[in-house]
């Protein structure tokens, strides 16, 4: 099943370390305040707390542990 994530500051695609075309997701901490200040992803939020954060340069999960992501070869979807 192909899925959309939205785009923004939020959302973070880094290719997977076992290379390829397979990509790590990784949902960075945000909330309405870093959206509109910009570059404040790193800082922990009251409005907004990840259940585990994994991630080495900022606050976030990564999802390479329980899966990686392809893309879609013509469209900005993506399958798991």
């Amino acid at each position: 099943m192909w899925m959309r994530f939205p785009e923004g500051k939020h959302i973070r695609w880094v290719p997977h370390v076992q290379g390829g075309e397979s990509y790590e997701l990784q949902i960075l901490v945000w909330s309405f305040f870093t959206t509109m200040y910009a570059n404040e992803l790193d800082k922990s939020t009251e409005d907004h707390k990840m259940a585990a954060e994994n991630i080495s340069d900022a606050k976030g999960y990564a999802t390479a542990a329980r899966g990686v992501f392809v893309k879609h070869p013509a469209k900005n979807l993506w399958k798991m």
